[in-house]
């Protein structure tokens, strides 16, 4: 995400030992391209069962 100039910063939350919530900024323009992008490489490494995106 950052390589790929969609933020300056990832933000990672640990919601327990088990489940982790990473988050980020990007300009509103390039919402859907960062969207495309996440769900292609989710797709492509074959997490669908383990990752979400909102």
């Amino acid at each position: 995400m950052i390589a790929g100039g969609f933020t300056e910063i990832i933000h990672i939350l640990d919601q327990d030992e088990e489940f982790h919530i990473n988050t980020f900024e990007t300009p509103a323009e390039r919402h859907n391209e960062v969207h495309d992008f996440i769900k292609a490489f989710i797709n492509q490494a074959d997490l669908s069962d383990t990752v979400s995106i909102k």
